[in-house]
């Protein structure tokens, strides 16, 4: 199992070289684009990005998922290899084709002013995100990383100079996107070498079919992810304002960032468990990891709650104060998004999709439920609290499944630290006074340091090894 740690710890360290430090510095920009965009603008920017993210499985049918799945099985076997990336590019290239026709049609009926910018994005994006999993596919985790600097180096760029030399405001956020993502896509298909891969002859609709029956039980998973993620924008947005949505926007950033690097490691982390969950002492392994990992980000996501009195006002500008008293619930929603995320990659690793896109959709069914019952009552907290309603739906029900039929377990001792942590911190930073905050930040360090002391020591260990093979 040793050895399957330092696979994950090597690839996931590739990852996240390519993509925290351009990731970090577009969070960092968010002062920017408060001060930059009024609440309205950024608040249609973020429903109508919410949308284009949901339409983006249905019309994608989830095939970077299958191929990416399929590639890593078939690593031993070039020729499906072959197969496999000549049949999902060409039904890739028909996608395309297909949906601009169907785009184009639409736009002679529906006049919307973002309607181009919204079909090239979802159309640009469905093209990375099966590139991208191609080049993982096969392995060239390297490449993967690297497209990631570029495109987000790019985005950063032209949003900057867009919005602040052209004047752009959202039309400049949606340009920004579609350059970024095309520069990726060439790159990709310059340097991976996946056109090599491509061979008329060996277009296969076995393939075809095995990656559709793959993909496609994923999309009603994905609906209903956007259920619990975007429902909470249109029902805010219908029965406050859009105003209100541009907090709700602000204050997830950072919850968002949260994932994003969680994200990273999850990228690895399922390809690590599809090619061990098979072996002998496979679900041990995942156990262990599963713990530590979530024991790990849970004190990340503390830290970030306890750090946040001192840097919000650093952090945001204008008129989002009001984000500052979301941010807290947004942050255990991340939390039990992580835990999710852990024990989700099992089910891929068993090719369950039918069952995660059916738990998936009764959590987007109670999250709706919730929001709707509330949001009368206590307004705009209604949907985060949703939130973490629907995310402690699935967690509930898919760790129940996992508990009867494997001997993967959850360490409930360490989750109860957790929650005690978060509650005390939770209070302290709604009191806001800033020596009880700077107290709990420290008390959160210490406390959160000697949770993590094993994976800590690993990595000091791993990073002075790797420092004196250097030196000889």
């Amino acid at each position: 199992m040793k050895a399957n740690n330092k696979e994950l710890v090597k690839k996931t360290a590739i990852i996240t070289i390519g993509n925290v430090s351009t990731k970090l510095i577009n969070f960092l920009l968010l002062p920017f684009y408060t001060y930059i965009l009024s609440k309205e603008e950024y608040g249609t920017y973020d429903f109508l990005h919410s949308y284009i993210f949901l339409l983006i499985p249905v019309i994608g049918f989830q095939m970077d998922q299958a191929v990416f799945k399929y590639l890593v099985e078939s690593r031993t076997n070039p020729g499906n290899q072959k197969s496999l990336v000549t049949t999902t590019t060409l039904f890739m290239l028909m996608q395309v084709l297909c949906y601009a026709v169907l785009f184009g049609i639409i736009g002679l009926f529906w006049k919307y002013t973002y309607l181009p910018f919204m079909a090239v994005v979802m159309m640009s994006t469905v093209v990375l995100y099966d590139t991208q999993q191609m080049v993982r596919g096969i392995n060239k985790i390297g490449l993967y990383a690297t497209a990631g600097v570029i495109s987000s180096t790019i985005n950063i760029l032209c949003n900057i100079i867009l919005l602040t030399k052209f004047n752009m405001h959202v039309d400049g956020l949606f340009l920004s996107s579609i350059i970024s993502t095309t520069v990726a896509v060439v790159f990709l298909w310059a340097s991976s070498g996946l056109a090599k891969l491509i061979d008329i002859k060996a277009f296969s609709v076995v393939n075809l079919k095995k990656e559709l029956s793959f993909g496609i039980p994923l999309v009603p998973n994905e609906i209903a992810w956007w259920i619990i993620h975007a429902s909470d924008r249109t029902i805010v947005t219908v029965i406050l304002s859009m105003a209100s949505n541009g907090i709700i926007a602000v204050s997830q950033k950072f919850s968002s960032a949260y994932i994003m690097v969680y994200n990273i490691f999850n990228l690895s982390w399922t390809e690590s468990v599809i090619l061990h969950y098979k072996d002998k002492g496979g679900e041990k392994y995942i156990s262990d990891t599963l713990n530590s990992v979530t024991a790990l980000f849970s004190s990340c996501a503390l830290g970030i709650v306890a750090v946040m009195p001192f840097m919000f006002h650093i952090l945001v500008k204008g008129d989002y104060g009001s984000a500052y008293y979301l941010i807290p619930l947004y942050m255990i929603a991340g939390v039990v998004d992580v835990y999710l995320g852990m024990l989700s990659a099992v089910f891929v690793a068993q090719s369950k999709t039918k069952y995660i896109a059916s738990t998936t959709m009764l959590a987007g069914i109670i999250n709706i439920i919730v929001h709707l019952a509330l949001i009368y009552f206590i307004g705009i907290y209604a949907a985060p609290i949703s939130t973490v309603f629907g995310y402690a739906t699935i967690l509930v029900v898919r760790y129940l499944r996992i508990k009867k039929e494997t001997e993967i377990r959850f360490n409930l001792k360490g989750i109860l630290m957790q929650a005690v942590l978060f509650a005390v911190t939770m209070i302290v930073y709604y009191i806001r006074n800033p020596y009880l905050c700077g107290l709990i930040l420290i008390a959160d360090l210490v406390i959160c340091i000697y949770m993590n002391k094993i994976i800590l020591l690993s990595c000091k260990s791993m990073v002075m090894g790797k420092l004196k093979k250097a030196r000889t």
